[in-house]
């Protein structure tokens, strides 16, 4: 794969049937961390969610089909406010898809996209068992920090321990 397989492009209602596709797969919700889509009416609601400035579909080019999504999801400090210059990454990509580079591409993409000083920090949260997804940062110059628990993963993912990885952007 190389960058002109993939396009990084806003959600649009006809994404809904390709978005569930995946979201619906249950290795693709356990390694991202969300509840897997049960019906059109979900995925609808994912769609909703994946509908900002921070939020885009990954589009592979040939068959111009949706086949994942990134996101930059905005963070807050300890009282609640919302901290704009750190952003935590999300993402999740169908499992037809695994293991072709697509979402290191796909992270390229949006760290040249990112309009210069919009954002200091991206942090991501990885679960212990998932390294093909540590490797996806670890390519794109992300660095684990900190090994933490997330006990609200219980119920979504493959594990509660993850490791913290990092990036920030200065100067």
């Amino acid at each position: 794969m190389n960058n002109e397989d993939i396009l990084l492009r806003r959600v649009v209602q006809s994404d809904v049937g390709a978005l569930f596709r995946y979201s619906s797969q249950k290795e693709v919700a356990a390694a991202a961390g969300f509840k897997r889509a049960n019906n059109q009416a979900d995925a609808l609601s994912f769609m909703h969610f994946l509908d900002n400035d921070f939020s885009w579909v990954i589009e592979e080019q040939k068959k111009k089909q949706v086949i994942g999504n990134i996101c930059l999801y905005e963070g807050s400090n300890a009282a609640g406010e919302p901290v704009t210059t750190t952003r935590t990454l999300g993402y999740a990509l169908n499992k037809d898809y695994w293991n072709q580079g697509i979402m290191t591409l796909a992270l390229k993409q949006l760290l040249k996209t990112l309009p210069p000083g919009t954002v200091k920090t991206i942090e991501a949260f990885v679960a212990l068992d998932n390294p093909a997804s540590a490797r996806v940062l670890e390519k794109n110059g992300f660095v684990c920090q900190d090994v933490i628990t997330l006990p609200f993963w219980k119920n979504f993912a493959q594990q509660e321990r993850a490791c913290v990885y990092r990036r920030d952007f200065t100067g």
